[in-house]
């Protein structure tokens, strides 16, 4: 399970929240409402077996609800039981299962969402009372099992969702491992071997194949080293550590450094790379070495995903921001995958075609940083006919900067 995911569901203050070993139903981990709930504290409650909170009487019901996941079952199962607290009072609940596939590395686990229905309960048997005095307690019955459906409705969603995306970071993180494992392997072969035929003895005597094969050295270390740049970026920023340095910048000065480092490559795949516009007096507030960091990574993946014409780059003025614009007639990408691009781990993928360099993480990075630049991202593409990647951030005439 996203271990931000995870910690943001066991913070729910009004719902017991439990993770289970699907085998051995032994607590793995749960959240101070649960243990409050059932009047023991978590230290009691880690490595307990989940049966034994249970009462007796409602053991046989949750075991056959309980079988059903382990053969897939969708949704979630929703039981209601009741939990034995040390006093031997009664905690009346709805509870709410949900079954983790495992992986490779992990067995499968429960997801368990507890509601307490005690004071509810309290209330039925009151109402179940007066119904036989007033017929008008009637509609009000119906009313409370109305919203009792209501609740557990809502609750079985939240719990689909929930296993969902937990679902989902788990194949993205094996898809992660997979490309990071190829894209590291690719360069490193390629430093190793043509090293080996430099080292040879006697040495190459072609200085013309030398150079070549020092470039091709060259080249996979740097791309090894984008690679642990973006790994180690998306680490800091998921981890909140994103440090920026926030001053006035000459917004053209940017780009055209950027333009200037791309156009090797863009010589080397034939693509025209030109600057169609950016007023020298655009200044904005942002954070120089970011800044430069997304038009680097948009000009990167234009120029990758373009086999034949251009890239171009231009900036505008529109209102209070200033709007980056990277275009392309490269291969284009289809509508429905323009919001998951900005998603860390997400590659295009071309049918029959070989699958570009990269782990996709580029643009993840990007959205963050332009956010944290008080900035927005996004894209305009056409599969087939080409893509424009911009970005806007704040003009510096539009915000006070204030130093410490």
């Amino acid at each position: 399970m996203n271990r931000r995911f995870e910690n943001a569901i066991f913070r729910h203050p009004h719902q017991g929240v439990l993770l289970v070993d699907a085998k051995s139903c032994g607590i793995l981990r749960t959240n101070d409402s649960f243990a409050a709930m059932v009047g023991r504290s978590q230290a009691d409650l880690a490595e307990t077996v989940c049966e034994s909170l249970v009462h007796p009487d409602d053991l046989r019901n949750g075991r056959i609800e309980l079988a059903k996941l382990s053969y897939g079952a969708d949704p979630p199962v929703a039981i209601s039981c009741r939990y034995v607290r040390p006093d031997g009072s009664h905690v009346w609940s709805r509870t709410v299962i949900t079954r983790i596939r495992g992986t490779a590395e992990t067995s499968a686990m429960l997801l368990i969402m507890v509601e307490d229905l005690t004071h509810l309960r309290a209330i039925e048997e009151r109402l179940s009372l007066s119904t036989m005095v007033s017929g008008a307690v009637i509609e009000g019955t119906t009313k409370y099992q109305e919203r009792m459906e209501e609740l557990v409705s809502e609750r079985t969603r939240d719990l689909v969702s929930a296993r969902d995306e937990a679902e989902s970071a788990s194949r993205a993180k094996s898809a992660f491992l997979a490309t990071v494992s190829h894209e590291l392997r690719t360069p490193l072969n390629a430093i190793i071997g043509f090293s080996s035929l430099l080292l040879e003895d006697p040495p190459m005597e072609d200085l013309a194949e030398q150079h070549k094969q020092l470039m091709i050295i060259r080249e996979s270390g740097e791309q090894l080293l984008t690679l642990v740049r973006e790994i180690l970026d998306i680490t800091s920023i998921e981890a909140g550590r994103l440090t920026l340095q926030i001053g006035p910048l000459p917004l053209r000065d940017v780009i055209n450094d950027q333009v200037r480092f791309a156009q090797a490559d863009a010589r080397s795949r034939g693509i025209d790379l030109t600057v169609e516009g950016c007023d020298e007096s655009i200044m904005v507030l942002a954070d120089a070495q970011r800044l430069g960091q997304v038009v680097r990574n948009l000009l990167a993946n234009a120029i990758k995903f373009t086999d034949a014409g251009r890239v171009s780059v231009r900036a505008v003025v529109a209102g209070d921001k200033a709007r980056i614009e990277v275009e392309d007639t490269g291969v284009g990408i289809a509508p429905e995958r323009h919001t998951e691009l900005f998603m860390p781990f997400q590659r295009i993928e071309e049918s029959g075609a070989a699958l570009r360099p990269g782990i996709g993480l580029g643009l993840a990075i990007s959205r963050r940083l332009v956010e944290a630049m008080g900035g927005t991202i996004g894209l305009e593409s056409q599969r087939g006919i080409g893509s424009r990647f911009w970005f806007a951030v704040p003009l510096a005439a539009t915000r006070t900067l204030t130093l410490a």
